[in-house]
């Protein structure tokens, strides 16, 4: 009924990061690398709120970047993290290849975060783009500049007890979507950058 502080979600990711994930009925394993986040459609609620601003704390504490799931408003939830002082470069928003918020992925690049395109290969779900719009949103930020704010990936998820079947391969992105992009006029250079180079620089540790 209380939201938590954000310093009680910064302290529990702190651990995680420092002394392993916990594993129901198991130790800690092995130390969280990226603290994500997400925030209800609806409305980010307070208990969010403080979930973001933890996160960010957490990264500036430990030097691990965050992902953004965001709610319903992309840029206000952005704020929120980097309003704890964490640079953007240091944070990914995902989902940005929802139809409602597509629009938003070059002001967020413009901000310094990372664009998060990442239902690669859904194509009949009508609340996200297709990977022709997806492929347009790319090419997009690519002459915006934003080339170096980019990350792809396909949402695989193999199994999922409870959730239906998704028959995606985990290779998606580099097996199809690449070269469907570099059909639309993606340069190799830019291809790597976005595939290899981007996710090295975000997952860094610093």
């Amino acid at each position: 009924p209380t939201p938590w502080p954000a310093e009680k979600f910064a302290d529990l990711f702190s651990r995680e990061v420092a002394e392993g994930t916990v594993i129901p009925r198991l130790e800690r394993r092995a130390a969280a690398g990226l603290v994500a986040t997400a925030a209800d459609r609806a409305g980010i609620t307070p208990t969010e709120e403080s979930l973001f601003q933890g996160a960010a704390r957490t990264a500036l504490a430990t030097g691990i970047p965050v992902s953004v799931r965001f709610g319903s408003d992309a840029v206000r939830e952005l704020e929120l993290v980097l309003d704890e002082g964490l640079p953007a470069d240091r944070v990914v928003v995902g989902g940005l290849d929802r139809k409602d918020y597509a629009g938003s992925a070059v002001e967020i690049a413009r901000r310094g975060a990372y664009v998060g395109i990442d239902h690669v290969g859904l194509n009949d779900d009508g609340g996200y783009l297709d990977d022709a719009g997806r492929a347009a949103l790319v090419l997009e930020l690519v002459a915006a500049g934003c080339a170096d704010r980019i990350l792809l990936s396909s949402n695989a998820i193999g199994a999922a007890f409870g959730q239906p079947d998704y028959d995606l391969p985990y290779g998606h992105v580099l097996t199809s979507f690449l070269p469907f992009l570099g059909a639309q006029g993606l340069s190799e250079a830019d291809a790597r950058l976005i595939t290899a180079e981007n996710p090295q620089r975000l997952l860094s540790v610093r």
